[in-house]
């Protein structure tokens, strides 16, 4: 049977806590914010791919060649050409089409977590509407439109 050493902690001077690492080396690192809202956002899309594939096949190939993308601000360009107002996301058409949407936008219209799931839903409905040519209700029966869910 191996004996670990013990690891040297320091003493606590001046009352600053105590010194070495914070979490053990062993134990997994919190998700930082970025990081779930990312998995928010790749959560949806699983959803509304399920629903479009479910709909049309047509719709679930075309569902194939769509590339999603998360920026933290929209540019200024966005900022004009959606007349003043902050956009959550835009649809880039080519070859493939890009839907982007925008983090701090729709984390600051969202109060908790359950209503963020909720708008990054909505908003890639409302997105991938357009691009296709549908109604976003449609693609997400949940979607519920630009009132905000209580």
């Amino acid at each position: 049977m191996a004996i670990e050493p013990r690891r040297h902690i320091s003493r606590d001077r001046h009352d600053r806590g105590l010194r070495g690492p914070l979490l053990p080396h062993n134990v997994p690192k919190r998700t930082s914010p970025d990081e779930k809202f990312q998995a928010q956002v790749l959560m949806a899309i699983m959803q509304i791919d399920q629903q479009v594939s479910q709909l049309e096949k047509k719709l679930a190939s075309r569902m194939k060649q769509v590339t999603f993308n998360v920026e933290a601000v929209p540019s200024k360009r966005d900022v004009v050409l959606s007349d003043g107002t902050v956009p959550m996301g835009r649809i880039e058409r080519g070859n493939p089409d890009v839907v982007v949407l925008y983090q701090r936008a729709i984390e600051l219209r969202s109060f908790n977590s359950g209503q963020q799931k909720h708008i990054v839903k909505d908003v890639l409905a409302e997105l991938l509407g357009l691009l296709f040519g549908k109604d976003p209700a449609e693609l997400d029966p949940t979607y519920q439109g630009p009132q905000l869910a209580d």
